[in-house]
């Protein structure tokens, strides 16, 4: 079942009328800077806690696993997408160290879904 956004209206009632929940893709690459994912996604959690069904997170990567700059491992990341809905919001977070290698296969997959997005639209 595909989540759904109510609006509330001023006294409560909640209209028959429900929008889709917007779908957020969090884009993380290795090396990731921990607090570019965990602010933004607990902002987006807190909205969706006001207004239930509002956002569905999710979790991208080139990788199914990849390590933060801290060391801390992530697990269980989906492939990035192919495409991208009408509407989705995209988060790119930073990295720790100098930067990312365009040569590098995975740093650059990020940048290549991105790239088709861009002539797509």
């Amino acid at each position: 079942m595909t989540p759904r956004l109510e609006s509330v209206l001023p006294d409560g009632d909640v209209p028959a009328q429900t929008l889709p929940a917007r779908e957020v893709v969090f884009v993380l690459l290795p090396n990731l800077v921990l607090l570019d994912l965990a602010g933004p996604a607990d902002a987006f959690r807190n909205a969706s806690l006001r207004v239930p069904g509002s956002y569905r997170l999710r979790f991208a990567a080139p990788q199914p696993s990849i390590a933060a700059s801290v060391g801390l491992s992530l697990a269980g990341l989906e492939p990035l997408p192919a495409r991208l809905a009408p509407g989705t919001i995209l988060v790119l977070t930073g990295i720790g160290g100098d930067g990312i290698d365009p040569r590098d296969p995975v740093s650059a997959a990020p940048a290549s879904m991105c790239a088709r997005r861009r002539r797509a639209a």
